[in-house]
């Protein structure tokens, strides 16, 4: 099998480790007189397009600080000061740290992505037709399961229940005030209570696994908002129930679901089109399998994960970033 060189990486990751604003002269050339290179030394050269370009990098309000000649001055002095020791991790090699490697490997599929595969997967490009035949397609999978909500009154006695259900079935149903203070002065469930005894939503079926299975019984049989349901007797004690808000079982409306179908087609065809790109390039670079090496690798599962160290240009000294404030 031919093996395709990685020299060509450590250049690379070099590049991604000096500033992009250093240049280089060639050799024996001096910038003519009313050149713009505002900085030297030996071969490499900073310009003032360079410095206009990591300026207007930062935001607005941190640009002001360097109206000032003075300012400029010292914000190019940290531009060399970056590229002095970018040059000289160069020197001690580096570049061809294997971690280094790997993450500007990274960051290069992160742009070829971003640049080449992003732009022809936007979810707001999908026509609205298909995104209505998907929805009419897929009805019965978006229908919302019938929702209940009610507020409980819980105590450790039938006697005491029952006291309570014949208070609350007194109250006026559109007004929550009476059964709240039901809650505060007999409940016995210090969560509910805290939250006037809501039970938050309720599905007939599937989830609320907290609450007992006959109290969401007890619920769903009740009809209209403030309709009392007691004593019930579950698990934790009796409860007393009131009706605060139920909704039946419906598929939401186009409207209401058009973002979230546009963003599942779109992850679809992403996913579609990432599998088709990465196969075009795998047959376009004749990959070859030696599954047989494969036993060569050993899964050790005991030991902790080797951790890369961070690359320094994630941990720099605030005083050598370019145009930080001390």
């Amino acid at each position: 099998m031919r093996r395709r060189s990685v020299a060509l990486w450590p250049a690379l990751a070099a590049a991604l480790l000096t500033n992009a604003c250093e240049k280089t002269e060639k050799p024996g050339e001096l910038p003519a007189p009313s050149s713009d290179v505002v900085a030297r030394w030996g071969k490499r050269v900073i310009t003032v397009d360079d410095v206009q370009e990591q300026l207007n990098r930062r935001e607005a309000f941190i640009r002001t600080r360097y109206q000032a000649p003075e300012k400029k001055k010292e914000f190019l002095d940290s531009l060399v000061r970056f590229e002095l020791l970018a040059e000289e991790a160069e020197k001690k090699g580096y570049q061809n740290d294997p971690d280094l490697i790997r993450m500007y490997k990274q960051w290069l599929v992160s742009r070829l992505v971003q640049k080449d595969f992003d732009p022809q997967h936007d979810a707001a490009a999908i026509p609205v037709e298909e995104v209505r035949a998907y929805y009419e397609a897929h009805k019965q999978e978006m229908v919302r399961p019938e929702q209940a909500r009610a507020a409980d009154v819980t105590v450790k006695t039938e006697a005491l229940a029952q006291k309570v259900a014949e208070r609350a079935r007194k109250l006026p149903k559109d007004k929550d005030s009476g059964f709240t203070d039901l809650v505060l002065g007999f409940s016995e469930n210090g969560a509910a209570q805290r939250r006037g005894g809501d039970l938050g939503v309720l599905l007939r079926t599937g989830g609320n696994n907290q609450v007992p299975r006959a109290v969401i019984d007890a619920v769903f049989a009740l009809e209209n908002p403030g309709d009392i349901a007691g004593p019930v007797k579950a698990e934790d004690g009796y409860h007393v129930l009131r009706l605060t808000a139920k909704q039946p079982a419906a598929v939401p409306s186009f409207e209401e679901m058009e973002p979230q179908i546009r963003d599942k087609m779109n992850k679809e065809r992403r996913d579609k089109g990432m599998a088709a790109w990465v196969e075009r390039l795998k047959a376009d670079a004749k990959i070859e399998i030696f599954e047989d090496k494969l036993n060569q690798i050993k899964i050790d599962i005991t030991s902790p994960p080797k951790i890369p160290e961070r690359s320094p240009m994630f941990r720099l000294p605030p005083e050598l970033v370019p145009g930080a404030q001390p």
